[in-house]
């Protein structure tokens, strides 16, 4: 999937649910703030089940790992000209 993206310089972010870390795509909801939990609160009807989601984002916020998660995961969407850097390296 990288590969391929690459040659068309488009940069391959893959948040999964890995359990030998913190899970990438946690740390990248809970980097989400106000927007995510208007989300879950917009659909989640259960108000236990919210509050646990609630909770489980403010506990990755917690974890230690958290800043060094969502610090790689804003210097891979951050990087100015990405594509075309990329691609060009991929092209050549």
């Amino acid at each position: 999937m990288r590969a391929d993206g690459r040659k068309a310089g488009i940069s391959v972010l893959i948040l999964d649910w890995s359990t030998a870390d913190l899970p990438p795509l946690a740390a990248a909801l809970a980097m989400g703030g106000r927007r995510v939990e208007a989300f879950l609160k917009a659909n989640i009807g259960d108000n236990n089940d919210l509050r646990n989601a609630l909770l489980a984002l403010e506990a990755v916020k917690a974890d230690g790992d958290f800043n060094k998660h969502a610090k790689r995961i804003k210097a891979e969407l951050d990087a100015p000209a990405i594509g075309t850097a990329i691609a060009q390296e991929a092209n050549t």
